[in-house]
């Protein structure tokens, strides 16, 4: 090899390094770009996404909950709530002491009905019914107020 080809050589190894190394802090300052990104607006907008299933018994429960609860706050200490079911055929009234529920679409009642204990398992899409204040069974007891029960999920 000569003089003239070793320069030409070294010239090319040093544009060739030298274009590793622009290239190199050009994915340097890309994948800063990229992490300012993520920081400042992927990350914030995923901490905003809702990933709860609405479909499911335990939203359904939360909605049933808040409802029974307005209305019972509005009874007198003579008066309890008692649930109409509207899906037999013929109205069933409940006299209902815990909601409970199983996901995914489980919502179960427990209570009486003509004063035989009765546990009604109703499947979320069949949810039809009607609150209604009666007067207490049992006048010498307190008013009873429906409890509210959360069953744990299987792992």
């Amino acid at each position: 090899m000569d003089k003239k080809q070793y320069e030409d050589a070294m010239n090319l190894a040093k544009q060739f390094q030298e274009s590793g190394a622009a290239l190199f802090a050009e994915e340097a300052e890309l994948t800063r770009k990229a992490s300012l990104i993520n920081d400042y607006i992927v990350a914030p907008s995923l901490a905003k996404v809702d990933f709860r299933d609405y479909t499911r018994a335990d939203y359904q429960y939360e909605v049933i909950i808040k409802c029974i609860k307005d209305f019972q706050e509005g009874l007198d200490s003579d008066t309890e709530v008692a649930v109409q079911m509207a899906s037999y055929g013929h109205p069933v009234m409940m006299n209902v002491n815990s909601i409970e529920y199983a996901n995914p679409s489980i919502i179960i009642f427990r209570g009486y009905i003509k004063e035989q204990a009765s546990t009604l398992i109703q499947h979320i899409n069949q949810l039809n019914f009607v609150l209604m204040a009666v007067k207490k069974q049992e006048p010498n007891k307190p008013a009873r107020r429906i409890g509210f029960i959360s069953v744990p999920e299987e792992e």
